[in-house]
């Protein structure tokens, strides 16, 4: 292996990740959870514009109740998790790992460069949970 090729693959930064947003494709390990697993949200601003998208569909009265006031983001927030259709969660299992980001490309559990970066030893002075 060439000097080159030595230095970059020491520079490389590497993360691991137990879940990916579906929203941004960013790597989480904390974040809210739709459906037991049907989709991953890592902010809060994502989550309030996908339940915006959910209620409008479902709802009539949605441009209504907005213009009232009525459909505040709190209110949506509050109404859905009641509901059980989300709830938020952390995950910090490194059994749990199921993604690799590499320089920033995500690669998946299964992948070939996700094998080429994680090991189930968990190097620790390799590799960094974010």
């Amino acid at each position: 292996m060439d000097l080159k090729l030595k230095i970059y693959k020491m520079a490389q930064n590497i993360k691991l990740h137990t879940r990916k947003c579906c929203i941004t494709g960013e790597g989480m390990d904390s974040g809210f959870l739709i459906g037991e697993g049907m989709m991953y949200i890592k902010y809060e601003s994502d989550m309030i514009k996908h339940l915006r998208e959910v209620e409008k569909d479902g709802n009539p009265d949605y441009d209504k109740l907005v213009a009232e006031g009525r459909l505040t983001d709190e209110f949506l927030l509050d109404d859905y998790y009641n509901n059980d259709y989300y709830y938020y969660t952390a995950w910090a299992c490194p059994a749990g790992i199921q993604y690799v980001e590499v320089d920033g490309v995500m690669y998946e559990e299964g992948e070939e460069e996700f094998d080429k970066h994680f090991t189930h030893s968990w190097n620790k002075d390799k590799v960094t949970q974010d």
